[in-house]
């Protein structure tokens, strides 16, 4: 009897844990750069040795879930008006400056903050490919954002966005709907 409470047990709790991911990724459907989660099942399986039980009762089977993996495809592509929501097709992330220090979206909305730094939907600064934060002058308007991440303005060439792809796209840990800290060195 035991076993059979412990069988339907496992199987509760991997259900459980899957309506839990389901309904977080439902919550964040409309996220900015949100990457949904998935979640990975196997069986274990275990042969029971010298038993007296019935055909068919010498295997049991638990299930577990092994893992949760981040969907890595991309959303919709939306066209806005303003120049500065940002969509990265293929693999990278934007850096943006955290007060927990840099780390990674793919939250493309962005504006300018009153002295004209270029920030994400909280407040954090868009860093270029050197690290540092973007800044533009009364002066840039209008601004152009090459495919290559060029910011341009009425001056010239502003800077360019620094996207970054980890080496090992499952070593980022979420924090928060949309950022991440990369537990693994970046490549540029």
């Amino acid at each position: 009897m035991q076993n059979a409470i412990a069988l339907a047990l496992s199987r509760v709790v991997g259900v459980e844990r899957l309506i839990d991911i389901t309904a977080n990724n439902l919550a964040n459907s409309t996220t900015d750069g949100y990457k949904a989660e998935r979640l990975a099942f196997s069986d274990w399986i275990s042969r029971q040795q010298g038993t007296q039980a019935p055909k068919g009762g010498e295997t049991i089977i638990y299930t577990q879930d092994r893992a949760i993996w981040r969907d890595p495809r991309e959303g919709a592509f939306v066209k806005t008006d303003n120049p500065l929501d940002l969509a990265i097709h293929g693999p990278g992330y934007f850096t943006v400056n955290t007060p927990a220090g840099p780390r990674l979206t793919r939250a493309g909305h962005f504006q300018l903050d009153a002295q004209g730094t270029i920030v994400d939907a909280e407040g954090n600064q868009l860093l270029d490919t050197n690290g540092r934060p973007i800044t533009l002058s009364p002066s840039d308007a209008p601004i152009q954002v090459a495919r290559d991440g060029t910011i341009s303005g009425a001056n010239g060439p502003i800077g360019q966005i620094g996207l970054v792809a980890p080496q090992d796209p499952t070593a980022l840990a979420a924090e928060g709907s949309s950022h991440y800290r990369a537990t693994g060195p970046p490549s540029r």
